[in-house]
């Protein structure tokens, strides 16, 4: 994962290589799954699932959970396409940002509770509290069946959010593109073999 909470600063936090967040991690290990602890925003917190950050050349910095059964358990990023969902959320953090105008700051890897939805829980590649609504930039790299981009668009959509996907690799298929067309009006093919900062967007 590449956020999570930080209990001294009462914030979500992103990993990076930036030497401001590595000096951080090293004075301190009160870091939390968001995804494993409804709590991060209550005045209790629950430190029971604890994460730790990464570091090793060549990828990317990212955190990893100790409970067994969380989904990001011991997830290392380690390869090739984690670097590169990495540096992709990163290019549309910034992107966001641009795009909207706003000295608010988008986060990565954002915890959401959706009860009543298809999951009680999701983590957003990149997330904005604008003033009139959410907005929800998901990079997809991996191949994913249209049942599953029907049920996270439509969580998203029970929260209000405002949804736009990115898909590159094995998900940016034909069937994802017609199914984004006919329910979302568009969607957008990101280009990068080697690095984010290659990367061409266009419809």
């Amino acid at each position: 994962m590449l956020t999570a909470f930080h209990v001294p600063s009462n914030s979500l936090v992103q990993a990076t290589w930036e030497s401001s967040f590595r000096e951080l991690a090293s004075k301190s290990n009160d870091f939390i799954c968001p995804y494993c602890t409804d709590k991060i925003h209550t005045e209790e917190i629950d430190k029971s699932h604890p994460v730790f950050p990464r570091f090793r050349e060549g990828y990317a910095a990212h955190f990893v959970c100790k409970n067994k059964d969380c989904p990001y358990y011991l997830k290392h990023g380690a390869n090739f396409d984690l670097r590169l969902h990495s540096e992709g959320c990163h290019y549309l953090k910034e992107m966001m940002k641009q795009k909207e105008q706003t000295e608010l700051t988008p986060m990565i890897d954002y915890p959401l509770d959706l009860s009543g939805g298809f999951k009680s829980k999701r983590i957003a590649d990149v997330y904005l509290l604008l003033p009139d609504r959410p907005l929800i930039y998901e990079f997809q790299k991996s191949a994913i069946t249209i049942e599953s981009l029907h049920e996270r668009t439509s969580d998203y959509h029970r929260i209000g959010a405002e949804v736009q996907w990115f898909f590159n690799g094995a998900a940016d298929i034909e069937s994802n593109h017609q199914w984004c067309e006919e329910n979302l009006i568009t969607y957008f093919s990101v280009k990068a073999e080697k690095s984010v900062s290659e990367v061409a967007v266009g419809l």
